[in-house]
Parts: C-alpha cells; structure tokens; sequence
C-alpha cells in the first residue's frame, strides 16, 4: 500500500471515528444507549486494527521493521562489546571482511558525539571496537551483520548505518538480551522477535477492556490504531519497542482496580526502560500531598505504591548490571542520553516545538543538502534558541506542569496517573511515536470533548502530510495539536481546582 494511500484512508477513518464516536458519545448522554450507535463502534474498531497494520500490507516487504532490528537486535545480543559507541563502526569493518566486493559506505555516524563523520576518519576507534570481540564472537555478528546487508539496498543500509544508535537502558538490554542473545538473526527468529511487541499489546488492550468496560476500551483502541503519530511504519515489527507502554498503561489499570504494589512495580520497569514513565507519577504524588494536606497523613496506598516503585528500580537497575557492561553501562547509558537529548530531530514532538519552531524550521531554510550532515546548521540554531529562550522554556514548561498538578487534583489515582502525558508534553521533546500514550485519554472522566478533538487533530495531521513534505512542518503542527489537545484534557478540572468548585463522584475519588 503506497503511503500515501495509507494516510489517506487514515484521515477518511479519523472523520469517521469522530462522528461514530461522537454519535455514541451523544446517545449515552441523553440516557439512551442506541444500539446502532455501539454496533458502529464495535465495526470501527475491527477496521482500525486493520488500519494499523496496513491492512496486512504491513512494511510493504513484510512484517519485520529491519531498521529497527538491526539497532536493537545487535546492539542488544552484542552489547557486551558494542556498547553505545560501536554499531555501525562494527557493522561497516565486519561487512568489509565479510563482502569486500560490495560498495564501500563513505560516511556514518560516530555514536560518540553523533556526528556524522567520513568512515576513514574513524578507523582507529574502529579497530578498538574490533578488538573488543573474541574470534568467535566476531564470527557470529559478522554473520548476523551479514542478514541485514542481502537484506536491504545499499542506500537504504547506508541511511540505517547513519542513525542516531541504540538508545536503551541497561534495562532494557537485559530483557532482550533473554530473548535474542543465542539466536541467530534469520528471518524466522526476527520475526518471533517482533512477535513480542504483538503479544504485550493484546495483554494490554485486554487489561484495558477488563477494567474500564468496552466502549472506552474501544475507544482506546480505535486511538491508538489511528494515530498518525503512531504509525505501525514507526515500531511495528520491532523488538520490545512498545513494553513501556503496555507497563504503563497496565500500571494505570491497576492504580485504578486499587493494586498499588503492581502499579508500583510496573511504573518502575517502564521508567527504567525509558526513563521518562517516572512522570506518571506526578499524579500519585499530587494526590498523595492532597491526603496529607487534608487528613494529616500519607495514606496508605502512597506507601504501597512508593515502596513497590523504589524496590522495581533498585531490581531492574541491577538487572542492568548484568546486561553484559557492568555497571559501568549506567554511566554510559547516562552520557548516551544526554548526547541523544542534545541533538534535534526532525520527528520529534513537545511544547519545545511549539516556543522555537518558525518560518527557517519549518520550510528548511537552514538545511544544506550539499553536506554529509544537512540538517547540522539547523540543529546548531535551534540549541542556540533554545539556550537564549531557557527562561522562557522554564516558565512555559512550569505553567503547563501547574495546569496538570490542578487537573489532578481533583481526579481519582488512575486518572491523575494518566495525566502524566501532559507534564512529558512541557518536559521533554519526543520521537513522535511515543506519542502513541495518548490512547489513555478516555480513560478520565469528561474526556469527551478531548477524545473528539483528538480525531479532528487527526485529520489535520493526515491533511498536514499531503500539505509539506517536511517532517519538521509535520511534526511542528502536531506538537501545537497535542499541547491543545491536553489543554482541552486537563484545563476544565484545572480550573474547577483553582475556582474552589466542590468535588463530585465522591464514590470514583475514593479510588484515590
């Protein structure tokens, strides 16, 4: 299916999603359910899995996400000696031994300072990372290596080699390094590989029917498999790519059927996989101060939930440990995220976008096509827009944060948990298909009109694609879309907290 079939049958079904949607929406309100309304909902879902993977189109050549793969996949069997630094260095000396006829790659990136750098520049580096591996270690990933070069063109192998590297924790290495450190990549094992992401998503939607009921577990889905953000193009047919996900929502589900200790461990796995989780927890803490402040002590959910949360991260930080680095990979992993923070990237999504994205960013005025690195000049602009504007990105980040605590002050565990998207939102810039977290959005009470807005925003993103090829036009748009979409989420509690309105659903808050 060409792509651009793909986003157009995409905006078709989100016009769709928000009639039938709103329709059901409607008719619930007015205390008759209508029938016709619920079987429409339950058809649009069933299309929608079908949307997301393409209508069995998938990636095109098939299920596996090769770009994917071949960072996580290696980089996690052979972290012991890769590390951060060495992937495509390794990759590039192991297909000259192996294929030294093929066409030799000029330029890569150096996962040192992710600088893109002539391969010749960096051939001493090279060779330490050669001496890293025993004979038949190297024997084994020069055969791994060698899948993915027969497996893709010259050019595409080259861009794949030309990344950013491998991003995860130490964490996350451990797990997959129990799924894929003795197999050896062929197209079956990568394929049972990818499988797992499948299968986690299937526990976790069936997690979310169980707890919040059918028609807000459809709606959920139905979010999650048209997102334009969240394309299968991105992660589908990957390895593990979508496990803080599930945990985190998993997690959500369970604060709400009051099982803190599970909460509480799952939100640590998630956040020591990527980090970025810890902010769901914005919420516990909101309401865990609000108990304090009104009845002159933690209660003892808080207490359940934090201690299970500290013990997960001492377990899965010691988990890292035995990813094959030692703990010596923590620090690594430290200085590989601040590098990867530092460096802007044209699918990124947050409210960074939206105080320092203009006219030069989007239409690519300081891109140069000429260089091996095009887009160096724009990232050198936009850190020095971003270091004059700090100040101003502090205070934008502070309110947006400060209309989140409001919102959840007011909101039972599991809905204040969810509204953690809102704080990664002003915090953090990222890839876009992390936004696939927005599916929680029916999961808080008087979400209507922002689960409605999501699929107009939806169409616009779909409409966006077919406007500007530019990923920076694209991607800009959608972070103003998302930050009014939670605006929209969370401002109407916000400003009942700050007016003082009385808390209703006594019965839902005491789930808090």
């Amino acid at each position: 299916m060409p792509e651009d079939l793909e986003i157009a049958i995409r905006m078709v079904l989100s016009i769709v999603a928000f009639a039938v949607i709103g329709w059901s929406f409607f008719s619930k309100r007015r205390g008759k359910k209508s029938k016709a309304a619920s079987f429409s909902l339950i058809v649009l879902a069933i299309v929608s899995v079908g949307m997301f993977f393409n209508f069995g189109y998938l990636h095109g050549r098939g299920f596996i996400h090769h770009w994917e793969l071949f960072h996580y996949v290696l980089c996690s069997k052979y972290f012991p000696e890769l590390g951060y630094d060495g992937l495509y260095l390794a990759s590039i000396k192991a297909q000259e031994e192996t294929n030294p006829l093929l066409l030799k790659q000029r330029y890569t990136r150096d996962l040192r300072t992710n600088e893109k750098v002539h391969v010749k520049s960096v051939r001493k580096h090279q060779d330490e990372i050669r001496a890293r591996f025993s004979p038949d270690r190297w024997k084994e990933f020069s055969q791994d290596n060698r899948f993915f070069i027969q497996s893709n063109t010259f050019d595409h192998f080259g861009m794949i080699r030309s990344d950013h590297g491998c991003n995860a924790s130490p964490t996350w290495m451990f797990i997959a390094r129990l799924f894929d450190a003795r197999l050896p990549v062929t197209l079956r094992n990568l394929e049972l590989l990818a499988t797992l992401d499948m299968l986690l998503l299937v526990v976790m939607f069936v997690v979310v029917f169980r707890t919040y009921g059918a028609e807000i577990g459809m709606v959920s889905l139905i979010i999650f498999c048209l997102n334009y953000a969240g394309r299968f193009s991105w992660f589908g047919g990957a390895l593990l790519r979508q496990d803080w996900l599930v945990a985190s929502v998993i997690g959500v589900c369970m604060l709400r059927s009051q099982r803190h200790v599970a909460a509480g461990a799952l939100f640590a796995y998630a956040t020591m996989v990527r980090l970025f989780p810890v902010f769901f927890l914005l919420g516990p803490l909101v309401l865990a101060v609000k108990s304090l402040v009104r009845d002159r002590q933690v209660p003892n959910w808080a207490w359940r939930l934090g201690l299970a949360y500290f013990l997960g991260l001492l377990i899965f930080f010691a988990a890292g440990g035995l990813a094959g680095r030692g703990v010596s990979a923590w620090p690594e992993y430290a200085g590989k995220i601040a590098q990867h923070h530092s460096t802007w990237l044209t699918n990124n999504v947050g409210m960074q976008n939206v105080l320092l994205y203009g006219p030069d960013t989007i239409f690519r005025r300081t891109v140069d096509w000429k260089l091996p690195e095009p887009w160096i000049h724009w990232q050198a602009k936009m850190n020095a827009m971003k270091s004059d504007r700090r100040v101003f990105i502090a205070l934008a980040m502070l309110l947006f944060t400060g209309v989140i605590v409001a919102a959840a002050w007011r909101c039972s565990i599991d809905e204040a948990t969810a509204l953690g998207i809102g704080v990664a939102y002003a915090a953090l810039l990222l890839t876009c298909y992390y936004w696939t977290m927005v599916m929680m959005l029916p999961f808080k009470r008087r979400s209507d009109a922002a689960v409605l807005a999501f699929f107009a925003f939806n169409v616009l993103s779909c409409f966006a694609y077919f406007v500007h090829s530019a990923s920076e036009f694209r991607y800009g748009l959608v972070s103003w879309m998302l930050g009014a979409l939670l605006l929209i989420w969370a401002l109407p509690d916000a400003l009942r907290t700050l007016r003082g309105v009385p808390e209703e659903d006594q019965a839902l808050l005491k789930l808090a």
